[in-house]
């Protein structure tokens, strides 16, 4: 079943948030003793949690290595495949919006909803470019393509084998959200594979 925009961006909310989980467990600072200093962050993260606008603070460059920690953590989200040749583009335009909301990335991981807002922000501004039919991971096409290559009756269909797979994977990835939850339904693939076959062949 095609995952709908809305189950899109949650999932692109949560794999943004859990991309820097580890990263608030690293530098978590000790609450302080002083009370009214408390406040007054507190003050700050609510006027940032209930922005409608995450650029209207002003641009705080980071140091180099923050943002290489950034970029680097944002790329190794599996979950962020689903972006293509606009994976590098969306986790900039997340880093620059968090730079324009924190000092620092630090200061970034420790404002979950913040964080939340300005995934979504980024998710939804490229969302119109992407094709949510290929929203598997590239391991997941290439396990596929192998596991398909080992089935010795695929060459009954000779030089349209591979014309078959990928029209197989097409409607796939267009019906499931992954390789496994399509490796679940027997006969939901069965007769995918039958309409590649017939549009070959017929």
């Amino acid at each position: 079943m095609k995952q709908s925009i809305f189950i899109f961006s949650i999932l692109i909310i949560s794999a943004f948030t859990i991309s820097c989980e580890d990263d608030k467990k690293k530098n978590h600072k000790n609450d302080s003793d002083d009370t009214d200093v408390n406040d007054v962050e507190d003050k700050k993260k609510y006027s940032k949690n209930n922005s409608e606008d995450t650029d209207a603070i002003g641009t705080k460059e980071w140091s180099e290595f923050d943002k290489r920690t950034f970029r680097n953590d944002m790329y190794d989200q599996d979950e962020f495949a689903v972006f293509g040749e606009y994976k590098n583009d969306f986790i900039d335009c997340c880093l620059e919006k968090c730079q324009k909301n924190y000092s620092s990335y630090a200061e970034a991981v420790s404002d979950e909803v913040g964080l939340e807002r300005i995934g979504e922000q980024c998710a939804l501004k490229f969302v119109s470019e992407i094709d949510l039919n290929d929203s598997w991971s590239d391991y997941e096409k290439r396990k596929f393509r192998s596991d398909m290559r080992k089935i010795p009756e695929l060459s009954n269909f000779g030089e349209n084998e591979d014309i078959f797979i990928e029209c197989y994977l097409d409607k796939l990835q267009a019906n499931y959200s992954s390789y496994a939850e399509a490796d679940q339904d027997e006969d939901g693939c069965t007769k995918l594979s039958i309409e590649c076959a017939s549009e070959i062949y017929y």
